[in-house]
């Protein structure tokens, strides 16, 4: 679903051409975001990199998420 999400917004055309690093950064950061509260959704609330994973919740959901009987 990730390479989905990623292949809609950044088209092979963008890639080949000269591209700012800090732009597909910060896109990639986004998309990867969405992918984390996709996975914890009912779980534990992700806003963010920072704050969202201080605590180890966020980590454990995503964890959780691919292995629930663990």
């Amino acid at each position: 679903k990730l390479d989905l999400i990623l292949n809609n917004s950044i088209n092979k055309k963008t890639l080949h051409s000269e591209i700012d690093p800090a732009r597909l950064q910060g896109l990639a950061e986004k998309h990867l975001l969405l992918w984390c509260q996709e996975r914890t959704k009912g779980l534990a609330e992700v806003t963010n990199f920072t704050t969202s994973f201080q605590d180890g919740k966020a980590f454990c959901a995503l964890l959780y998420s691919y292995q629930p009987n663990c």
